[in-house]
């Protein structure tokens, strides 16, 4: 069995996620920019979702912990800043949520109103 590739690895690599809302929709996401798109269950677009960001870095000390995860001929290749998002999540109402640091570090949960522009 073939190993993987474990030259310039990076553990921040930006993923597809995707989350079932109402009426099938569906709610899909590529982590590399903050913009989700939602599908009607025929595979149109009808809605999309973009919001500014401020890229967060990438500290010393995560990096640490990634390194200490796997065997040291591990190399890695770690970018700048985190992904914009790392997972589509909603509640019973079909509403998304954010996790987020306030002034203080400490992760906050924010409900976002979204006003549809068309």
């Amino acid at each position: 069995m073939p190993y993987p590739n474990l030259q310039n690895f990076n553990p921040f690599v930006p993923t597809y996620t995707w989350a079932l809302a109402k009426n099938d929709n569906i709610i899909y996401g590529y982590s590399n920019k903050y913009e989700l798109l939602v599908f009607d269950p025929t595979g149109k677009i009808i809605k999309r979702i973009k919001k500014e960001y401020e890229p967060v870095k990438i500290t010393e000390l995560e990096k640490e912990e990634e390194i200490k995860k796997v065997p040291s001929y591990v190399s890695f290749d770690f970018p700048e800043t985190h992904s914009a998002f790392q997972s589509i999540k909603l509640d019973d109402e079909g509403r998304l949520y954010s996790v987020e640091e306030d002034e203080e570090g400490f992760h906050v949960i924010k409900r976002y109103k979204v006003t549809w522009n068309y």
